[in-house]
């Protein structure tokens, strides 16, 4: 039985690989993508119960991705969770709509729990 889809944007392709890996260990399946320029066109194909964004990408940055997204109507209750090696200010997550953030280098066992926990609400509420 399929665990959820995760689709996950960073431009690092070392971390993307890393990532990818684990969260497919757990029995997620996952799209990747080094950038977000065909972003909306992936989460309409592959419709992600999670999407994990880079906040530093080339082109438009996470923060106005996850914006973008989670403006349109398909995708507003879309569990979004930003990633950086910096740190984030209060304002730019709510600015951004996303629903958390979490700090490079992070812990993949807190990371998967996080997913673990998105994804789970965003099927409950797609029943």
């Amino acid at each position: 039985m399929e665990v959820g889809r995760v689709l996950i944007v960073d431009d690092d392709e070392d971390l993307l690989a890393a990532i990818g890996s684990l969260i497919e260990a757990e029995g997620y399946q996952v799209l990747t993508l080094l950038d977000g320029k065909v972003l909306k066109k992936k989460v309409d194909t592959f419709k992600p119960d999670c999407v994990l964004l880079d906040v530093m990408l080339p082109g438009d940055p996470g923060p106005m991705l996850s914006k973008k997204l989670k403006g349109h109507p398909d995708y507003e209750d879309l569990p979004i969770i930003l990633m950086s090696a910096n740190e984030q200010t209060q304002n730019e997550l709510e600015d951004s709509l996303a629903d958390s953030f979490v700090s490079k280098p992070f812990d993949y066992y807190n990371l998967l729990d996080l997913i673990a926990q998105y994804v789970n609400k965003h099927k409950k509420l797609a029943n």
